[in-house]
């Protein structure tokens, strides 16, 4: 009986060890488990700053082409202002061309007479 006693006792002194060794690993992937959720957390939102700085980006690069559209239609419009006055000034100087050739004949009609 004490024999059997004596292997009862180890026993439960073993399953007692193994059990503080299984709430250790327990403890120990725990906080590992704890220690994964805060990363995700912080990654988490590192990406959403991420994301916000992003679309700040892109709304500046947005404004940036709408900025250019309208630089660049200022300048279509003041290109086609440029060909109006151009063709005017070609009108004028055809019509002084003709105005002088008119007055050159008249003084040769004159100057005939």
């Amino acid at each position: 009986v004490a024999e059997l006693q004596a292997e009862l006792k180890i026993a439960k002194q073993s399953m007692v060890q193994e059990k503080e060794g299984k709430e250790e690993e327990v403890a120990a992937l725990t906080a590992k488990v704890a220690e994964l959720q805060a990363e995700l957390i912080i990654n988490s939102q590192s990406m959403a700053q991420e994301k916000e700085g992003k679309e700040e980006e892109v709304a500046a690069l947005a404004a940036k082409v709408a900025e250019l559209h309208a630089e660049l239609e200022i300048a279509t419009q003041s290109t086609v202002q440029v060909a109006e006055l151009q063709a005017e000034l070609k009108i004028a100087k055809q019509s002084m061309v003709q105005e002088k050739e008119g007055k050159e004949e008249e003084v040769a009609a004159l100057t005939a007479k």
